[in-house]
């Protein structure tokens, strides 16, 4: 499963958000027509999706397109955490 825990949000500043993803085995997760950028923390993971899949371990970070609608994410150690980092629109 997965984990979406708001780590920044407006209460704090009005330009972004940070929030902290944990997946611990196989998880879909949507996203809402913004863009992310996504840094891994610790573990190892496959992201799937429409275009194709990629691998993604600690210290990786990537682009979410904000024409994703969902990702899924598949862990292949035993804990993937990252955060995911938006420009509230």
């Amino acid at each position: 499963g997965a984990l979406i825990e708001k780590i920044i949000g407006p209460d704090i500043t009005p330009c972004f958000s940070v929030d902290r993803l944990t997946v611990d085995d196989a998880s879909d997760i949507s996203f809402e027509n913004q863009w992310y950028i996504a840094i891994v923390t610790s573990g190892v993971c496959t992201l799937k999706s429409d275009a194709g899949r990629s691998k993604a371990k600690q210290g990786d970070c990537f682009f979410i397109s904000q024409t994703i609608s969902s990702l899924r994410f598949i862990a292949e150690s035993e804990k993937v955490q990252m955060y995911l980092i938006s420009k509230y629109s």
